[in-house]
């Protein structure tokens, strides 16, 4: 019932934004009965809609492309949206967005993307209309909720915007400029931080034109906030006649409104556009007669447009006579936005070097920051560019490049001889494009007192204003924008800039400025008085200050360099070793000379320089696609024409329809294997901006197709042959082994060879394109079932999960096929159906005695085929391949060395290699148990560690009594019985199949009456019975009973197979789960581990998810806070936890009520206690936040934020004694 107006008004409060809770919230609110009233699929594919709504927003603003709602979106959000929050009418048929012309193809551009992300497909796509739609696979259109997108353009001549699809036209004035709506959601924390400095204008937001009532009603008539029902809404085609009409319509333009149009105007499209064409006249007729025919003469609808356009002349007039009113204010208004883009594109930046493991950390660090930096300062934009000589992984580069388009990382490839800090400063110098350059230095990172961001708002509010005297000669002073260097006086850069600068043949072209008083001789921060942002890096040079400024960044910098492993490499289409950097300097050198590489895809020359470049500890397979000529000789090629968008014109055979239909002969001198030019590599690759154009680009240095004789007599590690030629008629593969048995002359010859070979089969869809999604080819599967298939080739497949890879592989089995192993493509739909339909004709789960050949592997890979440029594909996929442990990777590059330098200063932890502390805990006991002989004899495994100070070895201990009697314990000589130790695995093996959505925490526990859920469960709120759930706190193991039967019934394996499947082998432990245990339930009490167990464990924990030992991602980052949050405060039952038995007997960690100056205690996560203020002696010098678990007395393990980890497992019960106060001890001395 509110006007128009008024809710316009209540829509556009600034300073507001949109919570991910508050939309939740608001989504989800009982006051929301549409969405109460709707079915869950309807629900679910309102809020993926949703999300997808957003996520493309967010694209689109990050090149500054706004977009717009627009027909019933518009129109729900005027009568309803009274909130900070856009919530779309659940049971409306489609979300309704718009954008400019230009940004259309951007849209359609993310296609895949949100095939891959969300699942969801575009189809309906109008290019000429522009118009397409998003919905979810398998639904039909307009058959549930789906997204529509329209694109609009603008007819500058007669001041109209035009959306071409259901042809309408609307007034300039009332469209332009798209007002911001309201934001995406974002999480409170970053919204609350924003909002403080005022910084919420940089949230990506929707949109809505600019007069949104006057469109509204010009489209839908007077009546338009007043529902109707469904089908009957007027739509006006040419509501810019109908605007003239309303005064509501009338709305006076801002300075600042001025100010978006004349940006948003240059944002339409470069072609000219006549809306008030004849034809456009001639289509509006035709639409309104169908829509009218029985409601208006043909005459009384001519006579109508006759005087709506001399209206129209009118208006157009008044229009002219307002912009020329507000003339000098849109000039005042452009100078104010020229100068605002000046300030943006100062191509300002950070360059650093990373030439020592060490450093890594450092430059991760730099990266956060400069992307935080980045959102928080929106009107000005800081580049880092970080140069190394190959120090940096595949991985660490894509984490880099993940967290900012402003992160640039360039590996210089240089000869090792010339390797070194020094030499990579030099060289980022001669290489770098920035204007303003700002060195810092990763080596004296902890010696100086630096608020290094800050840096950026002086550089930029200095407008090229030199702080001390330009170094260069009196000549050069009037040298205009002369490119300028920030370089610390007391350091070793100072030196090499100057020998940087006397190699410049142009004496003019730099200028260097010293980020200090050069008057003075001490070494000061440019900065120091300049303190504007909360975080600095680190003031003084000991470790100890190392979390307490930006400690966030350094724990995630950590985790990251702590999942930075080997990963074995399939190099992918014969792969791409090290690309080379393009140089201004004569003084960098490649290790192929000026001219650069030539890259060729399925060429046996890129294959065998792949292979060199693989690192000797990696293992290697080269990857390539075959296809059959028509006398049956296999060449490698690609697939014969393009990849991507690019034509490889040395394939493109005039007049043939195919390779296979030509004899090799009569193609040897035509097909070529062509060049990749640098321009497709950087866009489709590499996103390196100094990337040298070799010599590609130049001249023609295409190569022959390469047979498969060439390549098997190659000196190739191995390789994996895609098959591109067979059909149900022809086994390509088959072939290929007759081949190789006519070259080699014995039967042992044969095998040796056929061992370094597997293949991979392909079909192809109507369109000729191959299905690389596909499971297997239907004619495989046959041949595989019916038991004709060659058993000495051996299969690679397609996958869906690691799951289905070992059950296809025991089914090939069972069919005396070997399996060489499988791609496993993550979160790919194409492949999730292919297995649907497999999974059902082999009739799993399918049971077999039959083990998994040795050399079996399980390929990580990257979703596929990329048909558009984009760098993104590789960078998410390398990151999901190694999160999610795989020891191989289908990739363009050799993934490169791993860091496996030691993350943090010995002196950070220098306790935990130090048993004193131990051995002083148990001095003090024995005043407690001198007289028990047992005390003396008692045998105890001590572990003090980190999972980013990783020394096992150094460690743990053993004692006997005070005795030490082993520097380190392992094996299973030394197996205790950990207890109720056991309850964390097991609620990880769950968290770990809520994340594959195979359980949800909430769901309801099947066969316990009244409704129990598993949260309930692992919090000790379920009760004995479950008669008590949710209401109080109760340490109890009686439900975990329910445990082992559930796990069989969700994953169809035992539990004993899951949880070493999904956690114990993955994390790299040497314990099992006894069914037999003494302390039943054994899902809970049940595991039998070493020291060294808890202490990974506690380190995977600590590390928030990561393995210290397999460096692996076990569960997710969410899933360890989740499991570490304090669910007796969350469920509000903290009175019932402080009466609780086992919380009562928590008092065993101390003799003397004294000891512990708050609650030993304090309430209890998922499997385990937390505890704070057990450690004071913190690196911030704050009481820490830690966990503990405990098995009795004889298996103790705690962990906390300063991801410290001690440990203690006895290896027998002796009742009346415990360590429990030592070991209590021993964690509040570190």
């Amino acid at each position: 019932g509110s006007s128009s107006q008024d809710a316009v008004t209540a829509l556009t409060s600034h300073g507001e934004y949109c919570s991910k809770e508050e939309a939740s919230q608001q989504m989800h609110s009982k006051n929301n009965f549409l969405f109460q009233k709707a079915d869950r699929k309807q629900r679910n594919k309102v809020e993926k809609g949703m999300e997808i709504v957003s996520y493309i927003v967010e694209e689109l603003a990050a090149i500054d492309a706004p977009v717009t709602m627009m027909y019933g979106t518009m129109l729900h959000e005027l009568r309803n949206g009274t909130g900070q929050c856009i919530i779309p009418r659940v049971d409306d048929k489609d979300f309704d967005i718009a954008v400019f012309e230009r940004h259309f193809h951007v849209v359609l551009g993310m296609k895949d993307d949100i095939m891959e992300k969300f699942g969801w497909q575009m189809s309906d796509i109008k290019m000429d209309l522009l118009f397409l739609q998003i919905h979810p696979p398998q639904q039909r259109l307009g058959e549930g909720f789906q997204i529509d997108v329209y694109g609009f353009k603008c007819d500058i001549r007669n001041q109209l915007v035009f959306f071409s699809w259901d042809h309408v036209a609307l007034r300039m004035q009332d469209v332009l400029p798209l007002s911001r709506h309201k934001t995406v959601p974002i999480p409170t924390s970053v919204a609350d931080k924003l909002q403080s400095n005022n910084q919420l204008q940089v949230v990506p937001a929707l949109r809505r034109p600019f007069n949104a009532p006057c469109i509204m009603k010009s489209l839908y008539g007077p009546g338009y906030m007043q529902p109707t029902e469904k089908g009957n809404y007027f739509l006006n085609k040419r509501g810019y006649l109908a605007a003239n009409e309303y005064s509501i319509c009338q709305k006076d333009l801002t300075a600042l409104d001025i100010q978006e149009l004349i940006h948003q105007t240059s944002l339409c499209q470069a072609e000219e556009v006549n809306v008030l064409s004849p034809r456009n006249f001639e289509k509006w007729d035709n639409i309104e007669m169908q829509r009218q025919k029985t409601l208006k003469t043909a005459a009384k609808k001519r006579k109508s447009m006759q005087k709506k356009e001399a209206e129209t002349q009118i208006d157009r007039q008044k229009t002219n006579d307002i912009l020329l009113k507000n003339q000098k204010h849109i000039d005042q208004s452009h100078t104010a936005m020229k100068t605002k883009n000046d300030i943006n594109k100062s191509n300002t930046g950070i360059v650093i070097c990373v030439s020592e493991q060490a450093e890594v950390a450092h430059a991760i660090v730099f990266a956060q920051a400069v992307r935080d930096w980045n959102l928080e300062n929106f009107n000005m934009r800081i580049e880092l560019e970080i140069f190394h000589d190959s120090q940096l992984s595949q991985f660490i580069t894509a984490i880099l490049e993940k967290f900012s388009s402003a992160v640039s990382v360039v590996n210089m490839d240089i000869n090792s001889n010339q390797a070194g800090s020094e030499t990579c400063l030099v060289n980022a110098l001669s290489i770098s494009s920035l204007q303003t350059v700002v060195l810092e230095d990763l080596k004296n990172i902890w010696n100086r007192k630096s608020d290094i961001l800050n840096n950026f708002n002086f550089i930029n509010n200095t407008n090229g204003t030199s702080l001390s005297s330009p170094r260069h000669e009196n000549s050069c002073l009037s040298s205009k924008n002369p490119k300028t260097i920030f370089v610390p006086k007391c350091s070793h850069m100072d030196i090499e800039v100057s020998r940087f600068l006397s190699q410049q043949e142009d004496k003019c072209l730099y200028q260097r400025i010293y980020s200090h008083n050069e008057d003075s001789d001490a070494c000061l921060d440019i900065f120091a008085s300049a303190r504007r942002l909360s975080f600095t890096l680190p003031a003084k040079a000991n470790s100890d200050t190392m979390l307490s400024d930006w400690g966030e960044y350094y724990f995630n910098a950590n985790r990251m360099l702590l999942l930075d492993r080997p990963i074995n490499w399939v190099a992918f289409d014969g792969g791409f070793p090290s690309q080379i950097i393009a140089a201004k300097s004569e003084d960098v050198r490649t290790r192929e000379g000026d001219g650069g590489k030539c890259f060729h895809f399925n060429s046996l020359e890129g294959a065998k320089m792949s292979a060199q470049s693989t690192p000797n500890s990696l293992e290697m397979l080269v990857n390539t696609d075959f296809v059959t000529t028509a006398d049956g000789v296999h060449v490698a090629m690609h697939d014969g024409k393009s990849f991507g968008q690019y034509t490889f014109e040395g394939n493109v055979i005039s007049g043939t329809p195919s390779v296979s239909s030509m004899n090799f002969d009569e193609i040897r001198d035509v097909l070529r294997n062509p060049c990749v030019p640098t321009e497709i590599f950087k866009s489709f690759f590499m996103p390196n901006k100094y990337l040298r154009d070799s010599k590609c680009d130049k001249e023609d240095c295409s190569v022959p197709i390469n047979t498969i004789e060439d390549f098997l007599d190659s000196s190739l590690p191995g390789l994996v042959l895609d098959l591109k030629s067979s059909n149900a008629t022809y086994d390509q593969g088959l072939d290929i082994f007759n081949t190789i048995k006519a070259k080699k002359t014995t039967d042992d010859a044969v095998q040796l060879l056929m061992e370094k070979i597997s293949m991979r089969y392909f079909s192809f869809d109507e369109n000729g394109t191959y299905r690389s999604s596909e499971v297997m080819p239907s004619y495989l599967f046959d041949r595989i079932n019916k038991g004709t298939h060659p058993r000495k080739i051996q299969v690679f497949v397609n996958t869906p999960s690691i799951e289905a890879c070992h059950s296809l592989a025991f089914w090939m089995l069972d069919k005396d096929v070997i399996p060489a192993g499988c791609f496993v493509q993550i979160d790919n739909s194409y492949t999730e159906k292919s297995w649907k339909y497999y999974s059902e004709m082999i009739n799993l789960p399918f049971a077999t005695s039959n083990k998994l050949p040795e050399n079996f592997r399980i390929i990580c890979d990257i979703p596929r085929p990329q048909n558009k440029p984009g760098t993104a594909i590789w960078n998410d996929g390398i990151i999901q391949c190694v999160e999610n442990g795989y020891e191989w990777i289908h990739f363009p590059f050799s993934p490169t060395k791993a860091n496996y330098a030691m993350l943090y200063n010995k002196e950070i932890f220098q306790s935990l290699a130090d048993q004193s502390s131990i051995i002083n805990a148990l001095e003090e006991e024995k005043s407690h148990y001198g007289e028990k002989p047992e005390f003396f004899t008692y045998k105890s495994h001590w572990g003090a560690t980190s999972p980013f100070y990783w020394k096992p070895f150094e460690q743990q201990w053993e004692f006997n009594g005070l005795v030490l009697s082993q520097r380190s314990v392992s094996g299973s000589g030394s197996l205790s019985v950990v207890r109720c130790v056991s309850k964390i695995l097991t609620v990880m093996l769950f968290l770990k199949f809520e994340e594959l959505g195979l359980v949800g925490m909430d769901d309801q526990v099947i066969g316990v009456e009244p409704h129990v859920s598993w949260r309930q469960i692992f919090t000790n709120t379920a009760g004995i019975d479950g008669s008590t759930a949710g209401d109080k706190f109760l340490y109890s193991n009686s439900m975990w009973v329910y445990v082992e039967s559930f796990v069989t019934h969700v994953s169809g394996k035992t539990f004993k197979e899951a949880i070493d499947s999904y956690i114990l082998h993955p994390m790299g432990l040497d314990g099992h789960f006894n069914e037999g245990t003494e302390y039943p339930p054994f899902t809970a009490r049940g595991f039998v581990g070493t020291n060294e167990d808890l202490m990974v464990i506690g380190g995977t924990l600590a590390a928030l998810g990561v393995s210290p030992k397999s460096r692996v991602q076990i569960i997710s980052e969410d899933s360890t806070r989740t499991m570490l949050k304090d669910w007796t405060s969350i469920q509000k039952v903290k009175a019932s936890f402080l009466s609780d038995k086992t919380v009562e007997s928590m008092k065993r960690f101390q003799h003397e009520e004294s000891e512990f100056k708050d609650s030993i205690v304090d309430g209890y996560g998922m499997g385990l206690w937390c505890v704070k203020g057990w450690r004071t002696n913190s690196i911030s010098g704050q009481p820490v936040d830690g966990w503990l678990a405990m098995g009795s007395s004889e298996a103790l393990l705690y962990f906390d934020t300063d991801a410290v980890v001690v440990s203690m497992a006895a290896q027998q019960r002796v009742k009346g004694l415990e360590l429990t106060t030592a070991f209590a001890k021993v964690v509040r001395s570190i």
